[in-house]
């Protein structure tokens, strides 16, 4: 809403760069991401950005059991934050954190533009 703040685009980027970043250290992968796509602004190529990271999200909270959940877990660097060590779970807990952080922004981009948000949608259409 204002040019200090991520875009659509860049916020869209970011939570993108954000599930394959996070699945890709709770798995102890390398992230197959194939772009840092906060500098992506083609439409189409974020949706699709989008929809592989929450795809291969899936395939690591499925794979995620009780016996590896408290799997100890190398996290990389990442902005702010030094390498550090933890366990599968949390690294997985602070992504639903981090998406369910961002899907607020991604709402206010919404009213902004005169859009009722999914959330609110399925209240409104339960009634």
């Amino acid at each position: 809403p204002t040019p200090d703040v991520r875009s659509f685009a860049q916020l869209v980027g970011h939570i993108a760069n954000g599930n394959f970043f996070f699945c890709s250290q709770a798995a102890g992968e390398a992230s197959p991401a194939t772009s840092n796509y906060v500098t992506v602004t083609d439409r189409r190529a974020l949706v699709t950005a989008l929809q592989d990271s929450l795809a291969y999200c899936d395939r690591v909270y499925r794979a995620t059991t009780v016996a590896n959940f408290s799997q100890s877990v190398r996290l990389s660097s990442a902005p702010g934050a030094p390498p550090t060590t933890t366990v599968r779970g949390a690294v997985l807990q602070f992504n639903v954190a981090h998406n369910n952080e961002h899907y607020g922004n991604v709402v206010v981009y919404m009213r902004l533009r005169g859009k009722v948000p999914p959330s609110t949608a399925r209240v409104q259409n339960a009634r």
